[in-house]
């Protein structure tokens, strides 16, 4: 129903979060690529680490989040 009726403010709630993104992003960003000391060693070492990390937090918060507590409260 939601897709039908949109709200008011959504592109605004959408730039809003790519702007976070954005802003989130763009300082590792730039200084990665300005920091003269940067290897290649260095960028697929922290790759990796932010993959696996990432894949951590996944599995821990996301596919072992308990399901039990969305089911229905049974009345009898």
């Amino acid at each position: 129903m939601l897709a039908w009726t949109p709200p008011q403010y959504l592109a605004v709630f959408m730039w809003i979060g790519i702007g976070g993104i954005m802003a989130a992003a763009a300082g590792p960003l730039v200084v990665g690529a300005l920091w003269e000391r940067a290897t290649k060693k260095a960028a697929l070492s922290s790759l990796l680490w932010v993959q696996l990390l990432t894949g951590l937090f996944i599995y821990r918060l996301v596919l072992t989040f308990p399901t039990h507590l969305e089911q229905p409260v049974s009345v009898y």
